[in-house]
Parts: C-alpha cells; structure tokens; sequence
C-alpha cells in the first residue's frame, strides 16, 4: 500500500503495518462484507498510523525516573501559607 508508505516514516515497519491492515480487514470482513471496500481499507490503515502514533508518545514509567526524588509540593501546606490563613479572617 502506497498509502502506508508515504505517511508513514519507519520503512522498516511496512510489512508489519501491510499485514496489521489485512488481519483487521479480514477480521472486520467475518462480520459483515463492507460495500465500498477501497475506502474500508484506506479508513483501517489511517486508524492502524493513528493508533501507532499514539503508542509512540507514551512515556513508561521506568523512563521518567525515580518520582520520589523529584521536587514536588508536599501534601501539607507550608508555614506561610498557614500564617497567612489565621491573619486572613482578622484583615477584613
């Protein structure tokens, strides 16, 4: 599929892709025959780059680190904010 080749930027990756979009058409084909077939094909193999695409922006865990030494807030709230809290009902 030519489509396949010009949207996608892995070459090494077509035949995988090409028989992913078989295996989902002859799957889909079991339920029921699709009337216009060449856009049925075109619609898989646009929602297979999609789908593909999507995998690839996700980030494991084990590659963002180690959380605990990140720099984050803490669940309690830091002494300004608790002295600032007890002299707001007194501003008014």
């Amino acid at each position: 599929m030519q489509y396949l080749e010009l949207k996608w930027r892995n070459a090494s990756e077509m035949a995988d892709l090409r028989q992913e979009v078989y295996i989902r058409a002859y799957t889909a084909a079991l339920k029921a025959i699709p009337e216009r077939t060449k856009q049925f094909i075109f619609a898989i193999a646009r929602n297979l780059l999609i789908d593909r695409a999507r995998h690839e922006q996700v980030v494991p865990i084990e590659a963002s680190g180690d959380i605990e030494s990140l720099d984050t807030a803490a669940d309690a709230p830091g002494s300004d904010r608790i002295v600032g809290a007890r002299a707001a009902p007194f501003a008014i």
